[in-house]
């Protein structure tokens, strides 16, 4: 099992680290702040509110890499009390199965460019 409470921006990654380390590994994740892959959320769906379509995006991530995934609520005093489940498909092979999983990284990373290592100071805190 891998297990995501209120993992912030390693929350979409987690359905896809557990579909790399092993054909039978799970996760759950108890979302909070929405992030995508490499920046915040971006709302796709204005009819549901960020959350549930947070949510939404979440299953869908899931399930593209190999999960069935199940929504459940926890007991516990807050707004954001929903988790999700994944259980592997275990259909055809994993090989296969790794294949699409670091085929749709690869997809998602396109035009991603890191942050640099020293942030400019843009305050005039630093005037020389």
């Amino acid at each position: 099992w891998i297990l995501g409470n209120h993992s912030d921006e390693l929350t979409p990654w987690i359905p896809v680290f557990a579909a790399l380390s092993g054909p039978a590994v799970h996760y759950w994740v108890l979302p909070c702040c929405p992030f995508d892959f490499t920046a915040k959320y971006q709302r796709k769906n204005a009819a549901d509110s960020v959350f549930r379509d947070y949510l939404n995006f979440f299953t869908g991530v899931g399930g593209k890499v190999g999960f069935r995934v199940k929504e459940d609520k926890m007991r516990i005093p807050s707004t954001k009390r929903i988790c999700l489940v994944g259980t592997p498909k275990l259909e055809g092979s994993y090989d296969e199965r790794k294949a699409k999983v670091l085929q749709f990284v690869q997809q998602k990373m396109l035009g991603f460019q890191p942050k640099e290592k020293i942030d400019r100071v843009r305050n005039c805190t630093k005037i020389g």
